[in-house]
């Protein structure tokens, strides 16, 4: 049996997600000034934007996962400990 392990959420905040988006926005315009495509960036930007459409954008990645779960209507929760 494989187990899901997602991190307790008491943790110090992170990069903010505004900035992410700002960073990866300035990637993606790199390489279309260098005529080549960037299907993955663009991937990753959508909900990252979405989180800062929202006036979430000073929130960490912890907001993404957060609108993820509200998307899917599940909360995700640290593993339980495997009995002994």
């Amino acid at each position: 049996m494989v187990q899901r392990f997602a991190a307790p959420r008491a943790f110090p905040a992170a990069t903010r997600v505004g900035l992410i988006l700002k960073g990866l926005s300035l990637i993606h315009s790199e390489t279309v000034t260098a005529g080549t495509n960037w299907a993955l960036g663009s991937m990753v930007e959508e909900p990252l934007h979405e989180v800062v459409c929202r006036d979430l954008g000073h929130q960490d990645m912890a907001a993404v996962v957060r609108l993820a779960e509200a998307a899917a209507s599940v909360e995700l929760s640290a593993a339980a400990k495997p009995s002994v």
